[in-house]
This record gives C-alpha cells, structure tokens and sequence, in this order.
C-alpha cells in the first residue's frame, strides 16, 4: 500500500546512511581518522579486552557454549541445483556465513560482475565490492567449470539485513557468466537462495537491488516474481522484494 511504501522508503534510507558508516567507500564518504588514544584510553581499553578474555575461558571450562563461536550451518546443494550443474558439466561449493573467502575467489567475484556491469559501475564501486563480498555476513553459491577453478557463476546473500525497522534477506549479488546464460542456471542458483532463506532465515522477505538500465536484470528478477518498489537515494538503483 502507499503507506506501506512510505515506511520501506524511509527505513531503506536509513539503512543507506548506516552502510555509509559500515561501507564508506561504497555508500558515503571516508570517515575522518581517529584521533590517537590516551595513555588512559589505551589502558582501559587493555583491560577491558583482558576482562573479556577471562569471562570467555571461565564460560568455556564451565561448559558454556560462546555464541560467536557456534558453527555456522553447513548447506548441501539441493537435487535441483546439482542437476542443474552436473548438466552443464560444472561444479558447485556453498560457502556459509563465517567461512572467509580467499582473496582469489573475491578477485574472481568481481571480475564475474565487471564483465556484466561493466557499462553501468564505474572501477571505484567494483573495487569497493570487494569487501562487501569477502564479509562474513554473507552466503556465497559459487558455481566453476567442471576441472577448473573458472568461477562462471554465483550468487551471495545474507540470511538478515537490517531495513530500518524491518529485517529481510538480501540477496547482495547475482552473476552468470555471459556463455553460461539463457539456460536456468541463474534461476536454480535464485532458487538456491531462496530455499536457504526459507529454512534458516529469519525473514521471509527478501529484497535486492537492480540498476535502472539494467533492462534484462529487471526482465529476469520480474519472471522470478519480484516487485519494484521503489527507486533509491543512490542514483539509477532500484530496489527490489518478494517473499518466499
């Protein structure tokens, strides 16, 4: 409803100005340095880490599980998505949240979104992906040719992205090689995501965003049974959502 959308616009801003804080090269500016530490500051800091060192030995030998350090869920393929693979005689590794990604992998991911973003990023916001993609916040679906470690396709998401007030999914990137297209790969890695979300998301709403020229991005994610919303502060960005 227009009420509805009024609230998603101004939660979404919000959002943007905390990835400004969170990503500064990607949403906002470089924030300014930090002024040095006092002898006092540097001290008191020093000994709160030592307290929370000893707190977290004293829980371990008393057999208290650490939150932080709970393994995160190790996701298997589904039948569907390893077909898919195994016909285009392709391999496919899901990489949980918490897993770190090598920096080649990362590289990698970015050079997959430069050949097909390429007319609508400058080199800067690709550089600033990095980042983004290596957080271990993220899901990663990462699909390479069969014998080789040619990544052709993947998709990263995370599980819960704060909107404001609203918690939803989000789906951050989605790429498939250009020789890899128009054959249901990037809808059986979409429909991966999906699934994933569905059973250990904490939100069945899922949200993206799509550059406003990207006329066959929006074809694609409109079959998927998505919904434009609205369009974002950040220019030619568009922000899309459907619930699984």
């Amino acid at each position: 409803t227009k009420h509805s959308t009024f609230r998603l616009e101004a939660a979404f801003t919000r959002r943007l100005k905390l990835l400004g804080k969170e990503y500064p090269l990607a949403y906002g500016e470089l924030a300014p340095p930090k002024p040095p530490e006092s002898v006092d500051q540097s001290t008191q800091r020093s000994s709160a880490a030592s307290a929370a060192s000893t707190r977290k030995r004293s829980a371990s030998s008393a057999g208290i599980p650490d939150a932080a350090c709970t393994p995160c869920p190790s996701y298997q393929p589904s039948p569907f998505l390893q077909h898919k693979v195994d016909q285009l005689d392709a391999s496919v590794r899901i990489v949980s949240a918490g897993t770190e990604l090598t920096e080649e992998t990362v590289d990698s991911m970015v050079k997959l979104i430069e050949g097909g973003l390429g007319a609508y990023v400058s080199r800067g916001a690709l550089r600033a992906k990095k980042p983004q993609l290596a957080h271990k916040d993220n899901i990663s679906i990462l699909v390479t040719a069969k014998g080789t470690a040619e990544l052709v396709a993947f998709v990263a998401f995370r599980l819960a992205e704060n909107v404001g007030d609203t918690t939803s999914a989000y789906i951050r990137e989605l790429h498939v090689c250009k020789d890899w297209q128009r054959n249901r790969l990037g809808t059986e890695l979409m429909n991966e995501a999906h699934r994933i979300i569905a059973d250990y998301g904490t939100s069945s709403l899922v949200m993206l965003t799509v550059h406003t020229l990207n006329s066959g991005a929006k074809t694609f994610y409109t079959a998927l049974k998505f919904k434009h919303c609205w369009t974002s502060p950040d220019p030619g960005t568009q922000v899309w959502s459907k619930t699984v």
